[in-house]
């Protein structure tokens, strides 16, 4: 079967599609596997290359290829994408021989014991802790690999197994921390895997200590407004990293609180979980990855949570890890050599990135007739200003991110000019263009994005999170 007609638009709609639907649908649907030796590298994520061309086929000619009807490798596949423009890189073996399938086997064995969930000690609970044990033991032996390219020699970094006290608890973790800088689960930022009540998925979440001394002794934070306001500030400090696991990463998970009774504290506990979540990936029970790409998740979140421990992260070459930065698995990032891992977004990407969403509303609007003008640089607290011969006159906000866009930063400007008190005679609107793809030439140029609009847009006080506050000193009582 001929690959003549795939064109490079093609390619960009199959990678599209990979990326809307999650790697998991996306090869179950067209009958492909995974990617053994090649994949493509777009945007700083890792996509199966067979796969994306059998699905570029379609784009180009209305008929998908199967796996069977076509060759792979260096002479079709990898030939027909970098004649196109694309980046075909090897899959990294230094990641594929570690775990030798024990990391992947031991995280499902852990989410099958939560159908016989006890807070007692238990035939499955002991089990349940000895798979968690597996885990963490690959996870150790494998960190060497992985923390390498951090050049960090000061950080320790520690695995231990948590999720039982006196009784077992429904959500088990396994914890990847400095203790120099988060000496116990209660405080400071760590990575960590946490296991659903119900089984039905787990998470690598970079996390922070959800517990305080309280009344004697340490107890679950009861205001969830302060840990979501750090995990807020925390993506503040990552947001200049550019990374395919923060573009694939989600800021909400859902531990899926146990069905039997627990006590307040535990139930508690496990929200507080949810609001402390930085960033996550999540791997669903009877699909998880095998253990090339979970060691390069792992690998690709390490940076993040190096950053938040006050280290740079990686630039140049020393951004290229051993393991992958991650690719999507369930909808998630990237591997290997090559890997963006640790580039951080320069002003002229960031401009970019903002003139792409800001074409993308303003074509948005005209198209429904609407005329429109440019504001944004008169900081007004909006970004077009948009009038209509029946719908009167229109403030709209943009917002271009490459995450999912699950969350945006608005400025005090910004929230200022939507509040009622504020009395604009305007209606407001928000367009939010997400999964916007970046390809760093001499200049960068922005592609593909996912459309979100808001409007009529009203800003709910509880749905801001406060980051940071100006406090403004009083008179001092000694000025020595």
């Amino acid at each position: 079967m001929t690959l003549v007609e795939v064109t490079r638009d093609a390619v960009l709609a199959a990678i599209k599609e990979y990326d809307d639907g999650g790697r998991r649908t996306f090869l179950h649907k067209y009958g492909f596997g995974e990617a053994r030796e090649y994949e493509l590298l777009h945007d700083g994520r890792r996509y199966d290359s067979k796969a994306i061309v059998g699905v570029a086929h379609r784009y180009a000619t209305g008929v998908a290829l199967r796996s069977g009807e076509f060759t792979g490798g260096v002479q079709s596949v990898v030939r027909l994408l970098e004649r196109l423009g694309f980046e075909v890189v090897q899959r990294s073996s230094d990641l594929t021989d570690l775990g030798d399938g024990r990391l992947s086997a031991s995280l499902e064995r852990v989410l099958q014991a939560a159908s016989a969930y006890s807070s007692t000690d238990t035939p499955a609970m002991t089990a349940r802790t000895a798979a968690a044990r597996d885990c963490a033991e690959v996870i150790r032996e494998s960190l060497s690999a992985l923390t390498g390219p951090l050049d960090k020699p000061d950080l320790y970094w520690r695995t231990e197994v948590g999720g039982r006290r006196a009784d077992y608890s429904p959500v088990p973790w396994i914890r990847i921390s400095s203790p120099d800088h988060s000496p116990h689960a209660t405080e400071g930022f760590y990575l960590v895997y946490l296991f659903a009540a119900d089984g039905s998925r787990v998470y690598l979440s970079l996390n922070q200590g959800t517990s305080e001394f309280r009344a004697g002794k340490m107890r679950p934070v009861n205001d969830a407004r302060r840990l979501e306001g750090k995990a807020a500030q925390a993506r503040r400090s990552l947001d200049d990293m550019d990374l395919g696991v923060v573009a694939a990463g989600h800021i909400a998970i859902d531990l899926h609180g146990p069905s039997q009774p627990v006590g307040a504290e535990s139930l508690r506990r496990i929200r507080n979980y949810q609001h402390a979540n930085v960033w996550s990936l999540e791997y669903l029970a009877g699909t998880i990855p095998d253990d090339a790409r979970l060691l390069a998740d792992l690998s690709a979140m390490l940076p993040l949570l190096s950053r938040l421990y006050g280290n740079p992260p990686p630039t140049g070459k020393d951004a290229q890890p051993t393991g992958d930065p991650r690719q999507p698995a369930a909808g998630n990032p990237p591997r290997g050599g090559g890997n963006r891992q640790g580039r951080q977004l320069d002003a002229a990407t960031r401009t970019a990135i903002e003139k792409f969403a800001e074409d993308q509303a303003e074509a948005y609007w005209r198209g429904r007739g609407w005329e429109v003008t440019r504001v944004g640089h008169l900081k007004r607290g909006y970004d077009l200003e948009c009038g209509h011969p029946e719908h009167g006159e229109l403030h709209v906000e943009v917002k271009g991110t490459q995450t999912a866009g699950e969350e945006v930063v608005l400025t005090p400007n910004e929230v200022r000019h939507n509040q009622p008190e504020n009395d604009c005679p305007a209606q407001h609107a928000l367009f939010v263009v997400t999964h916007i793809a970046v390809e760093r030439e001499d200049v960068p140029r922005c592609s593909g994005g996912r459309r979100q609009v808001f409007w009529p847009w009203t800003i709910a006080a509880e749905a801001l999170t406060p980051t940071e506050y100006a406090y403004r000193l009083p008179t001092p009582s000694d000025t020595r």
